[in-house]
């Protein structure tokens, strides 16, 4: 949840370290998460009126984040508390700026990506595995 930790795409967390409550904050908002399920890699957060759903999911698209609004719930007959869950899409392989940076990522190597972003990618005989944050033989 630092913003030097981490692929920055996936860095709209924030953890308030008094009260434990983590909470997610693309442009334009701030959500507390209510719930997060790693093994089906989606967390839920509470909106305040179900208006927010639809600015969540404009937010999501608008600024090309890796997540996706998979379901809304409204939680009262109002529509004043409502919660959305979300789905992140699974992480690319570790961003480098030389090739020390890939040491922990073995069978792997600095390459610069489309756009100009520098990846750590797997050697051709390995294949990124996201769900285990590696290179795998292929």
């Amino acid at each position: 949840i630092r913003p030097d930790c981490g692929d920055p795409m996936y860095s709209h967390f924030n953890c308030n370290d008094t009260s434990g409550q983590v909470s997610f904050g693309p442009a334009g908002g701030t959500y507390p998460v209510t719930i997060i399920h790693p093994e089906e890699q989606t967390f839920t957060i509470r909106v305040n009126n179900y208006t927010a759903i639809d600015v969540v999911r404009k937010l999501l698209e608008l600024n090309h984040l890796p997540f996706n609004v998979t379901k809304s719930n409204l939680s009262s007959k109002d529509g004043s508390l409502n919660e959305v869950e979300i789905r992140w899409k699974p992480p690319l392989s570790p961003i480098c700026n030389s090739v020390k940076d890939c040491d922990d990522w073995p069978h792997s190597t600095c390459h610069t990506m489309k756009g100009g972003t520098k990846r750590c990618l797997c050697n051709t005989e390995f294949q990124w595995d996201p769900s285990n944050f590696n290179c795998t033989p292929g």
